[in-house]
């Protein structure tokens, strides 16, 4: 039995009975886990955490559970829900998030990438550039890198075969697997790229990862 303290970002929220939810947090301690926090549903309670806020979270670690008994906003990027793109772009993020990272593993890595992302969405940038560099370095993290055939992008994502793409998508995609993590998102392009390097971005994921994202559903299969 013991008290912890981390920090980090809820991916998901889930009822759990008439007055609790339940919490899956992305921490920089202890990766991803799951807390119990009694009394949430009500919007006067000191745990009706925000989406969309970095947090400290103090959490009770029981036998086989933890329970969330305080939290503290450290930043808020609910704004970015008043923006349609951006709302889209940052529950994609999330939702790919908790739907690859597996509990307990390392998630430093993973919860900056997301939080670099936020932080230039919330400035504004190109959503669909933010959202395309997002998922080739966050599968490329996981173990998916994609390749480049000169500018020939595969449907598998390794240049063996598929279309060709315009020569700074192919430039932008071979700084995105090439750069450090705090680097990832400091390039811009024109819309017509950001749009195609998406496209190249969404196919890469459709065709490497099975997995069933309700978020899919705001782009074009």
């Amino acid at each position: 039995m013991a008290t912890i303290k981390l920090t980090g970002l809820v991916l998901r929220q889930e009822d759990a009975g008439e007055a609790n939810k339940r919490f899956t947090i992305l921490s920089e301690q202890m990766g991803k886990l799951q807390a119990f926090a009694r009394g949430a549903k009500n919007a006067k309670s000191k745990l009706a955490v925000k989406m969309l806020t970095y947090c400290e979270f103090i959490l009770y670690e029981g036998e086989n559970f933890f329970s969330l008994t305080q939290m503290t906003s450290l930043q808020d990027f609910s704004q970015l829900a008043e923006d349609y793109d951006a709302y889209v772009a940052t529950h994609f993020i999330l939702e790919l998030a908790d739907k690859m990272l597996l509990a307990d593993m390392d998630g430093k890595n993973a919860l900056n990438l997301i939080m670099i992302a936020f932080s230039r969405l919330v400035k504004k940038h190109d959503t669909k550039l933010v959202l395309a560099a997002f998922i080739f370095k966050f599968l490329q993290s996981e173990g998916y890198r994609p390749a480049l055939n000169g500018d020939f992008f595969g449907s598998d994502g390794l240049g063996e075969s598929g279309r060709q793409v315009a020569v700074p998508t192919a430039e932008a995609l071979r700084y995105i697997i090439s750069s450090e993590i705090k680097n990832t998102f400091s390039f811009k392009t024109s819309e017509k790229v950001a749009a195609e390097l998406l496209d190249c971005a969404l196919g890469f994921l459709r065709a490497n990862v099975d997995l069933r994202l309700n978020s899919m559903k705001f782009f074009s299969a």
